[in-house]
């Protein structure tokens, strides 16, 4: 989603999108990944961030 709102509302070029700082939450059940049931399961509460976020979000707690 955040992909597209780069590219369609920001007005971003591809390669751009691609490499902006995002995160995402762990709150679905993974499709893809993990070769053990536990390793798909949600994590509430947990976030990824991408490395490009800058450090002072990395970090707050």
């Amino acid at each position: 989603m955040q992909f597209f709102l780069n590219v369609v509302e920001f007005g971003m070029p591809v390669q751009q999108a691609t490499e902006a700082a995002n995160f995402n939450s762990n709150q679905l059940w993974l499709s893809l990944g993990g070769t053990k049931l536990e390793d798909r399961k949600p994590r509430p509460g947990s976030i990824l961030l991408n490395n490009n976020n800058t450090k002072k979000l990395h970090e707050t707690n």
